[in-house]
């Protein structure tokens, strides 16, 4: 299932409950960026045996529980605990 970066970023505020305001477009878009992304899972599926095991709203809360777990004392964000 295709996501937008908009429809991920509203899904991680509702599952963290925070109270943030999602801004988009604030910058001027890049002749690099991409704007869609498309996995073809049966592909991916016959060339690496590999099947998602979770939708992407429990793939998230359990990466959000993960890193709160992971990083629940540490100040720095950007190396293992």
């Amino acid at each position: 299932i295709q996501s937008t970066i908009e429809e991920l970023a509203h899904a991680v505020v509702q599952i963290t409950k925070s109270d943030v305001s999602i801004q988009l477009n604030v910058y001027e878009g890049r002749p690099w960026d991409m704007y869609t992304w498309v996995a073809d899972m049966k592909k991916t599926h016959s060339l690496f045996g590999w099947k998602a095991n979770h939708s992407l709203e429990e793939g998230l809360k359990k990466t959000i529980q993960w890193y709160k777990k992971t990083y629940a004392n540490s100040t720095n964000h950007y190396t293992r605990a």
